[in-house]
């Protein structure tokens, strides 16, 4: 009956989050309007949304996602969408041989919610 507003699952579990603080109406009402923040959160809802559809598209190949980068941009392997982890360091050296990678934060499948 309970189902994602992002990703339409209905595998959700709760998950534990901090509490909402409020601070005493002094210190919020001497804020001057000006340095409000604008609220991007639909915009980030959004990008967390692509990257959790592209991330579930793609083939998880783990460790060994630079060899396989490298392997599919030298026409070695067929090309597809593939997802795994690389170091920094690893991630600079493919960008520097000329092959597009997109270092994205994505969780656990068993994390998201």
């Amino acid at each position: 009956m309970v189902h994602c507003p992002q990703c339409q699952t209905s595998a959700v579990s709760q998950l534990p989050s901090a509490p909402h603080v409020k601070r005493g109406g002094t210190a919020d009402a001497a804020m001057p309007k000006a340095a409000a923040v604008p609220d991007s959160s639909s915009g980030a809802t959004q990008l967390h949304q692509a990257l959790v559809r592209m991330s579930r598209k793609a083939e998880n190949v783990g460790e060994r996602f630079p060899e396989e980068a490298r392997r599919i941009h030298y026409d070695e392997a067929p090309a597809r969408t593939i997802r795994g982890v690389a170091t920094a360091a690893e991630t600079l050296e493919l960008l520097e041989e000329g092959i597009f990678v997109l270092p994205a934060p994505v969780p656990p499948e068993d994390e998201l919610h």
